[in-house]
Parts: C-alpha cells; structure tokens; sequence
C-alpha cells in the first residue's frame, strides 16, 4: 500500500472516533484486522506477498529432490508430482511483516499455534500456478496465544521440536523477537 493511502486509511480511522484516543483506534484497527485475518481460511493467493528471490527459475531433478527438506517432504507426500520447476525465496512480505531465513515466527491456523525459526523458502511452480512452501525448524507448540495483543510468550525448552513444512498461503504470521533463554524457557515478544 502506498504510503499516501495508508495515511488516508488512518486519517478515516481516527475521524470514526471522533479524534479521542487515536493511538488507541488504530492499534485496535489492526489488531482486529489482523485477528481476522487468522480466523479466516481464506486462500491468499502468493502474488500478494512481496517476494526477494535468491535464485533464479529452475527445474525439477532427482538431484534436487534430495537436496532441500521441503522438497524431500513433499516426495514422501507425493504432491512433487505436480511441480515442474522451483527457486528459492531470499523473504517475503505480507503487510508490515517480513520473513527471512533463521527468524523466529509465530504460524498459526486453525486453532493451532506454534514458535520456530524459519529453515528454507522455496517457491513451487505447477500448471495450477505457484505457491510457498517454509522449512520452519525447532518448532514448538504455543497453548495460548491472543492476535489481537502483542505481549510477552514464553515456551518451555524441555517440549520436544519438531520441523515442519508450513503451507504460506494457508498460514499467519506473526514476527517475533526471542528476548532471552534461562532457566529452560524461551521468551518471545510478539508483535500484532
């Protein structure tokens, strides 16, 4: 969104609320957009996310298929039958959030968060179009989390991890900053 129109958007959010506490109205504006955004399962189609590449366009091989993780994944589904081509993706950007590799996220969908540290991206390329596939890495699961705050989470480190591979489309995202580790917990702030 240009910076000229988001203006435009806070300018209507504030006058809806008779200027008193804006700061407030739009921090709730967004949280409940982005609350929203997470209870829908709603197909985002990967064109609306900003994608740096860090490789170009390639083909399909044997000798790829056992070199990335996500790839391997998708052998063992089966679903590498329909994909032709992919490349690898640098970060992408969806609204204010931006994903790179070895961040930590929250994914969360339907009901079920969890904490992990972003592995690979990879853009797949099918005669149906593409989509994003993440590696996310050392994943645990989050038992509460409220979209429409951001606050301190913590995770035990005793909960055994796991890898994953994260459909983008279907996923949220939120950013987050892991503060410290001691005494076994991991401690994130997150931020709408």
């Amino acid at each position: 969104m240009p910076f000229e129109a988001f203006l435009q958007l806070i300018k209507k959010i504030i006058n809806m609320g008779s200027f008193q506490s804006p700061a407030y109205q739009i921090c709730h504006f967004w949280s409940m957009r982005s609350a929203l955004l997470l209870s829908l399962n709603s197909y985002l189609d990967v064109q609306d996310d900003d994608i740096q590449y860090s490789s170009q366009l390639q083909f399909l091989t044997q000798e790829r298929l056992d070199l990335s993780p996500v790839l391997v994944s998708m052998l063992e589904k089966e679903e590498v039958r329909r994909v032709y081509a992919t490349r690898h993706v640098r970060s992408f950007e969806r609204g204010a959030l931006e994903v790179r590799g070895n961040d930590w996220v929250l994914v969360s969908a339907n009901g079920r968060s969890r904490v992990g540290r972003v592995g690979e991206i990879i853009e797949l390329v099918g005669s149906g179009g593409s989509c994003l596939r993440l590696h996310l890495r050392d994943a645990r699961p989050v038992e509460s989390f409220d979209p429409t705050r951001g606050s301190i989470l913590s995770v035990a480190c005793s909960v055994l991890t796991t890898e994953e591979i994260v459909n983008v489309e279907s996923e949220s995202f939120h950013e987050l900053h892991c503060d410290e580790q001691d005494e076994g917990v991991l401690r994130f702030t997150y931020i709408y």
